[in-house]
């Protein structure tokens, strides 16, 4: 039986394109951005399961970097990546005011770009790091 199960749900297809991610290059490419410019801030963006390269993966390597922050776009994201690493995290976008309970509010900061996410935090009377986002009439921030 199992090996009819086996040979049901056995893949059929080979995929597209396979992606082989360099431990080495990736915090090459970090030093070399710090090297350019170190006294900026240096955000990882490891929104969208890393660009399909795989967000633990990419999170436990760039938690052997001195990035301030890495950024996840939403609540999913940060559940996974904050398995993987000791990083605080920068998270992008805003959700339902009860899913800000699911972070731990001593490792997120949290983008703001609406008066009702503001008002959420002012109302809950406790402290918060944020992010201010202000549309700048080109719709970026």
């Amino acid at each position: 039986m199992l090996q009819f199960l086996r040979r049901i749900l056995k893949r059929r297809n080979a995929p597209l394109n396979i992606f082989h991610i360099s431990k080495n290059a990736l915090l090459n490419n970090i030093d070399t951005l710090r090297a350019l410019h170190p006294d900026d801030g240096l955000f990882p963006v490891i929104k969208s399961n890393a660009y399909g390269h795989g967000l633990a993966q990419i999170a436990t390597i760039l938690d052997e970097t001195t990035c301030e922050y890495l950024c996840v776009d939403s609540q999913p994201e940060y559940a996974i990546a904050k398995k993987h690493t000791s990083k605080d995290f920068l998270v992008l976008s805003e959700t339902n005011a009860q899913n800000y309970k699911l972070y731990d509010w001593k490792r997120t900061t949290f983008v703001v770009s609406s008066f009702s996410t503001l008002s959420y935090f002012v109302e809950r009377n406790k402290p918060v790091t944020v992010h201010i986002f202000i549309n700048t009439g080109l719709n970026r921030e």
